[in-house]
């Protein structure tokens, strides 16, 4: 589990039922092959719908819809049928299982990683850079840290 999650569950539920007890976390360096700073769960796809902006002059849409593969709390991989540049600023509304209400949040595609020349929806990855409020990235690690989405990846 993330250390921010970990942290958050230990200062949420851990702390008050046991207050004299000192909670100490150990990071262990990470794997040449397992850089991430996050650990990603792994939503059912085609359930957990993605709605991004793009605030660019020569798009003609603006606003597209697709779905999240792997979430965390930096950031996530989704597929859109429109690839984006790396680099674009983007808006995003994300919709996942066992939440009502969206996550909110701006980002900046990192990686696009289907072939441009294939044929249907293209894979990219981003990184969050902010919630629209504390409470969205609070649901979202709380979210991520239940177990909802089974074992991280």
């Amino acid at each position: 589990m993330h250390i921010v999650g970990v942290a958050f569950f230990c200062a949420t539920f851990v702390k008050p039922l046991f207050p004299n007890w000192t909670i100490t976390m150990v990071m262990a360096p990470q794997s040449a092959a397992d850089r991430r700073a996050a650990d990603r769960f792994s939503p059912q796809v085609g359930y957990s719908r993605v709605v991004v902006s793009v605030e660019e002059p020569n798009r003609v849409q603006s606003e597209f819809e697709g779905h999240a593969y792997d979430v965390s709390v930096n950031g996530l991989r989704f597929e859109l049928d429109e690839p984006l540049e790396e680099g674009t600023p983007i808006e995003v509304e994300l919709h996942l299982p066992g939440m009502l209400q969206s996550i909110r949040s701006t980002g900046r595609v990192v990686r696009v990683l289907d072939d441009l020349d294939d044929a249907g929806p293209q894979r990219m990855a981003l990184t969050f850079r902010s919630f629209s409020s504390p409470l969205d990235a609070s649901r979202l690690t709380k979210h991520l840290a239940s177990g909802y989405f089974g074992p991280e990846r």
